[in-house]
């Protein structure tokens, strides 16, 4: 109905929930080459590592029917990272010529009129959510500030478990300071007045293949980053070649209080590159997207 009314011509479907994915092979279906589709995978659907866990094998089987009909159908599939797209050229070879990279990326619009904080104090801010210490895993982190001895504030916006938050109060950390839940602009005004901007990723084989949501308006913010996660991955390097940050392994425990002492120490020599960053704002990957239909 809204292709003859309209005229539309260009469908973009965008999933988790991959169900709605499903309304794109029912186009298809119907209207052939009048509509041209673009697929938009935001988590590789069928090689989430811990789905072959919890469903049965009839259930996986059918997973990967659909999964597979919906790349046949499709004109164009967009993946956000590298190591997704690659699953999917592994397990479809023949994909290579619809399969496309758009990440993940930041609005410039959130950035102006953005009045940073003040702190009265050199202060680290983590912006993110909390479901239990180790996940994603606070206390490397906190230990080694209650080491130091040096009482650095670390401000926590976003979500907090209360188990978590009662483990907390009861290992004495007291220069940690959750402010709970804010919106977008204050959050990002808050994390533009912080010396050092945390970003902590859970320490398992999934955070390795993606972007943290927040990591690129952290690169855009400017400020100094300090990104604990996994031995590898993408965030580590990005947080390396675009010269935003320091990243540590969080099981390197000993490497963390260096790190944080070094971006204070010259906030100045840790900012994204320019051209690095350019590639992340939304208006150019829009243009990304919207070539796909030219």
């Amino acid at each position: 109905y809204l292709i003859k009314r309209y005229k539309l011509r260009n469908v973009y479907i965008t999933a988790f929930p991959f169900s709605a994915m499903l309304v794109g092979i029912l186009l298809k279906k119907c209207l052939g080459d009048k509509i041209f589709w673009v697929a938009d995978y935001r988590d590789g659907w069928q090689f989430e590592p811990l789905i072959e866990t919890v469903l049965p094998d009839w259930r996986m089987r059918f997973i990967r029917m659909m999964d597979t009909l919906v790349l046949r159908h499709c004109d164009k599939a967009v993946f956000v990272t590298g190591p997704i797209r690659n699953q999917y050229l592994e397990a479809y070879p023949w994909l290579s010529k619809k399969a496309e990279l758009i990440t993940n990326g930041y609005d410039e619009d959130d950035f102006q009129a953005l009045a940073p904080r003040s702190f009265q104090t050199p202060t680290l801010v983590y912006m993110g959510k909390v479901y239990n210490l180790r996940r994603p895993n606070l206390l490397p982190l906190l230990d080694a500030l209650k080491r130091s001895g040096k009482n650095i504030p670390l401000v926590h916006i976003g979500s907090l478990s209360p188990d978590a938050r009662d483990q907390i109060e009861r290992n004495g950390y007291d220069f940690y300071s959750f402010k709970g839940y804010k919106a977008h602009h204050e959050a990002l005004s808050i994390a533009a007045g912080a010396s050092v901007n945390l970003l902590l990723l859970n320490d398992d084989r999934v955070s390795e293949g993606v972007y943290t949501g927040k990591v690129f308006e952290l690169l855009r913010l400017g400020i100094p980053i300090l990104a604990l996660g996994p031995k590898r991955g993408l965030v580590k390097e990005l947080i390396e070649t675009s010269g935003a940050g320091v990243y540590v392994p969080l099981r390197d425990t000993d490497a963390i209080l260096p790190a944080l002492q070094k971006l204070m120490e010259n906030p100045g020599g840790f900012m994204c590159k320019p051209d690095v960053m350019r590639g992340f704002e939304r208006s150019c990957l829009t243009e990304q997207l919207a070539a796909l239909y030219d």
